[in-house]
């Protein structure tokens, strides 16, 4: 069924909601005992954890949790006897770990986060709004409507296109998925399309 989310996604989507109002709620008493997590802190971050490989797992691919696997094994098993001896190390406690990972701002909750939520998703939000105004389709059609009486028209609309929908979206993948050359079978040229 298409149209409905299964119980057990509300799950754990409460689930990880939880490990991350914890921090929220606790906020006074972890900044009180920083670097001294309790149990009830070691299970909320292994939650969260977790909640964040399922959510990468279902958003992303099973190639990027491996990546990030392999990265996390190390910093749990970097003393052991098969590592090279240029990146060695004694290797963290599960404590000290999901301190860092989850209650501290250098892990989850660090820079690129900060980044992504208040610049990233303003481009992203503004590029979708604008898109589904029609921005892309009125963008090419300026375009064309500029340069559609010049030699190498279809070549060079496309990249005053891209340029002007490149203000809205901010990024590169956007462009190539929202501008494609279309193939017209009646004369046999290449139309560029929204």
């Amino acid at each position: 069924m298409r149209g409905r989310v299964p119980l057990y996604d509300w799950a754990l989507a409460l689930v990880a909601a939880a490990s991350c109002l914890y921090l929220l709620y606790f906020k006074e008493d972890i900044a009180g005992r920083a670097g001294l997590p309790t149990t009830l802190d070691l299970v909320f971050s292994s939650i969260g954890m977790l909640s964040l490989a399922i959510a990468v797992f279902r958003a992303l691919s099973l190639a990027l949790v491996i990546v990030a696997s392999i990265f996390v094994f190390y910093v749990f098993f970097g003393h052991l006897s098969f590592m090279p001896e240029a990146i060695m190390w004694k290797g963290a406690s599960f404590s000290k770990a999901m301190w860092y990972f989850w209650m501290q701002t250098e892990g989850v909750f660090g820079v690129a986060l900060g980044v992504s939520t208040s610049m990233i998703f303003l481009f992203v939000l503004f590029g979708s709004l604008l898109e589904k105004a029609g921005a892309g389709s009125y963008f090419i059609k300026l375009a064309f409507a500029l340069l559609g009486h010049l030699r190498g028209d279809p070549a060079k609309a496309a990249v005053v296109a891209s340029a002007l929908s490149g203000f809205y979206s901010g990024s590169s993948i956007a462009n190539v998925v929202t501008h494609r050359h279309v193939h017209d079978p009646a004369d046999g040229a290449y139309r560029l399309q929204a």
